[in-house]
């Protein structure tokens, strides 16, 4: 019985290109280089050359780069005159899963940032979000929550670019559903850190003892005055005046022993 022999892979042509005819990709899913890491790759590139060549594809008379931005930079910044790189035949919606696949298998990407790709690749390619997540290997519910942090308050958006808060910790924290409680838990997070389990209590606490609380006063402060106050307040759910938050102690209750304390706290 005769086997078939298996094809042999196509051979990948790396071409070396002169770094002034290629150009950055005009949409990046990182925002930012972290510097330090720039830094560490431009000592290695001098060390022993660069080992992995970048990616790119024609974009008129120039190069765009699709896979490897921060090897480019380096080998910019170094004022190399070439670099090794893979000329992709990839154009439009294809070059762009392209850069996709090559971001997503890095660890140092900003869930921010990946949001704001995936936006933008939906409304230029117009795209689904259902559509959007098979083609890059991941589930709706992964691409959802990722354009979900594009509506978090920007100091939250923030601590999740800068990899201070788990994007877990930072969904727990913006379910919470009275805005001036989550700002204050926001301001407590950011100041204290937070665990994901610790944001799933308070988000439960805050959302379920949501009936406990009374109206906000005019002493109540607001989302400034939190962001100014040098320690987190909440309102206290007997007299409604703000106390610290490390103050704050939790009990749960009954509807109806609720509603009794409620009317107690109104005599």
């Amino acid at each position: 019985m005769k086997t078939k022999k298996k094809a042999a892979p196509e051979a990948i042509t790396v071409t070396h290109i002169a770094l002034k005819e290629i150009i950055p990709p005009h949409y990046n899913m990182r925002d930012a280089l972290d510097r330090e890491k720039l830094e560490q790759l431009q000592l290695s590139i001098t060390d022993i050359g660069l080992q992995s060549p970048i990616r790119v594809k024609l974009h008129g008379k120039k190069y765009e780069v699709i896979a490897g931005f921060r090897r480019y930079r380096a080998c910019a910044n170094l004022h190399l005159k070439t670099i090794p790189a893979i000329i992709s035949d990839a154009v439009g919606m294809d070059a762009e899963i392209e850069k996709m696949h090559e971001n997503l298998q890095r660890e140092d990407v900003s869930p921010l940032d990946e949001a704001e790709y995936y936006n933008v690749i939906i409304k230029k390619y117009h795209v689904s979000q259902k559509k959007l997540a098979a083609l890059i290997g991941r589930t709706d519910g992964y691409v959802t929550q990722r354009l979900d942090i594009m509506r978090y308050p920007a100091n939250l958006q923030q601590a999740v670019r800068d990899g201070n808060m788990a994007v877990t910790s930072a969904r727990e924290l913006y379910a919470i559903k009275n805005e001036e409680v989550r700002a204050n838990y926001i301001y407590a997070a950011i100041k204290n850190g937070i665990t994901p389990a610790l944001a799933v209590q308070w988000r439960t606490d805050a959302n379920n003892l949501g009936h406990l609380q009374p109206e906000i006063k005019s002493k109540t402060p607001n989302a400034a005055d939190v962001a100014a106050a040098p320690t987190p307040l909440l309102p206290c759910a007997g007299c409604g005046l703000p106390s610290e938050i490390t103050s704050h102690v939790v009990y749960r209750f009954d509807e109806k022993c609720a509603k009794r304390l409620r009317d107690f706290f109104k005599r």
